[in-house]
């Protein structure tokens, strides 16, 4: 991608890390195993990696619901000889009381993050941790060692089909960046403390002022990206121009 998809991409993410580091870290890890005598990647957690032990008791009557897919997809292995009712209890007592979600929230997370990520797991492991940042919205590379999707799959998840940035949520506020040489426009969403920085190396960002890439004659989408440079990885939404405005 041009300039606009270079240097424009650092700037959407005010240089947010796409490392998830435990503890501490703003992220979570999905942990996925096989047990025994099986190659199917069952859960073994959902870990918010910035805290644990948050105190919350466990009440197993949450989960009636989906205690038949928690049996399938969320069992305790038989090797590790022990029941599902306190695997669970370990869980959620340990992890997901520190997850902001209610207990049965927090489970049907997990099992909607194994269904999306299980089959991008190394087959050839018995262990796939996962790491997403805090908003679910984005891969992140794991630390310490680990049994991670491989990298060239690691960045076809981190490639979107729907936009990301059409509204922005506080304190971020939303920039453009247009490149009318190549017929390209960038959306994303920034703190505005990071502006004045960046635009020294990208002169063409300035914030929308309630504008759109579309208003500004780009209306095609093209997709929504996250690009990494080093530990650094940054997500914005690309538009095309009209192919009538493309100079060439």
């Amino acid at each position: 991608m041009l300039r606009v998809a270079v240097v424009f991409l650092v700037l959407c993410q005010g240089l947010a890390a796409d490392t998830c580091a435990y503890p501490g870290g703003d992220c979570w890890k999905l942990e996925m195993q096989t047990c025994k005598d099986n190659t199917t990647f069952s859960l073994h957690g959902l870990w918010p990696q910035w805290k644990g032990d948050c105190g919350k008791d466990f009440d197993i009557s949450a989960l009636s619901s989906i205690q038949s897919d928690l049996q399938t997809y969320w069992a305790s292995c038989p090797e590790h000889h022990d029941t599902d009712k306190s695997f669970w209890q370990h869980e959620w007592e340990t992890h997901g009381s520190c997850s902001g979600m209610d207990e049965l929230t927090f489970f049907k997370k997990g099992l909607e993050l194994r269904a999306k990520y299980a089959s991008t797991c190394d087959t050839n492991a018995n262990e796939c941790g996962v790491c997403l940042s805090k908003d679910f919205s984005t891969v992140q590379r794991c630390s310490g060692k680990t049994a991670t999707v491989p990298e060239e799959t690691n960045k076809k998840m981190q490639a979107r089909d729907s936009p990301c940035c059409a509204t922005c949520e506080g304190p971020r506020e939303k920039y453009l960046s247009v490149d009318t040489t190549h017929g390209h426009c960038g959306e994303c969403c920034m703190e505005p403390e990071h502006y004045a920085g960046f635009k020294i190396f990208e002169p063409n960002l300035e914030p929308s002022n309630g504008q759109s890439c579309s208003d500004r004659g780009y209306p095609k989408y093209d997709s929504t990206v996250t690009h990494g440079v080093g530990p650094v990885s940054m997500t914005l939404d690309l538009y095309d121009a009209a192919v009538s405005q493309v100079v060439v």
